[in-house]
């Protein structure tokens, strides 16, 4: 693809105030679309967890700032989107274009995205949004899945709790985030683990014996996929001895 194709939106940064753009999940995902982007943006804000990605990014801004710092323990998540999309807004009335850049896809499963774009268009700030290799790419490769042959449900784990979704047993189904379930419930279970909570849910669905997935794609480079097959009764059991990213699948009965 030629040069000037790849870079023809990201040329029309200097009509924007802020750019979203997906970093994917480690260093070999970035687009030559965002990487134009990100080299002609006067300041970069980012979150990404791996550190060759970040080395990277301040190959490009010397000055970039990593949001993480946003981040202490015992404040609430919806708290800490609201400082930093405000922070990131603040910047851009007076450094625009500024780029925010984030883990994966910068649409896919981001509170903060949404709310940065919402005060853009309040503030009548342009925006531009630059797609990125996402968790949900990744994990077909990992499983070597084609969600068009059995079809596909995706859901937030306490998005699925809080709300009782409906569950289609002969799809496949995807629940991110499982180790953060239960934030936002309160009843007598709360005691019970997150990963309790949501496997007693798939249970109202699927048997104990079923196989499932626990998936956590690379971060690095030089990672490979997490990958285990388990009975879905046992999700709690092996649950705990993962990292809090990894995603359930589920495959269709």
């Amino acid at each position: 693809m030629p040069a000037s194709t790849v870079e023809m939106r990201a040329d029309g940064l200097n009509r924007v105030a802020i750019c979203l753009v997906g970093l994917g999940l480690h260093s070999g995902h970035i687009t030559r679309e965002t990487e134009s982007a990100l080299s002609k943006c006067r300041r970069v804000f980012f979150i990404h967890p791996g550190s060759t990605m970040q080395d990277w990014i301040r190959t490009l801004d010397a000055d970039a700032e990593d949001l993480s710092m946003f981040y202490r323990p015992g404040v609430r998540r919806s708290l800490i989107y609201r400082e930093i999309s405000a922070h990131v807004l603040h910047q851009a009335q007076t450094l625009a274009p500024v780029a925010l850049a984030l883990y994966g896809h910068p649409l896919f499963f981001s509170t903060l995205s949404r709310m940065v774009l919402a005060g853009s268009q309040w503030l009548k700030m342009k925006s531009l949004v630059l797609p990125g290799l996402s968790s949900i790419d990744a994990i077909f490769a990992d499983l070597q899945i084609d969600p068009g042959e059995v079809g596909l449900q995706i859901h937030e784990a306490t998005e699925l709790l809080l709300h009782k979704r409906s569950i289609d047993p002969i799809r496949g189904l995807l629940v991110f985030q499982p180790a953060q379930a239960g934030d936002l419930l309160h009843s007598d279970r709360a005691s019970l683990s997150p990963f309790s909570l949501v496997t007693d849910y798939l249970l109202r669905y699927y048997p104990g014996s079923h196989s499932v997935y626990l998936v956590r794609s690379a971060t690095e480079p030089w990672e490979r996929a997490t990958t285990l097959s388990v009975p879905l009764a046992s999700i709690p059991e092996h649950g705990i001895t993962l990292p809090a990213d990894f995603t359930v699948y589920v495959p269709p009965l």
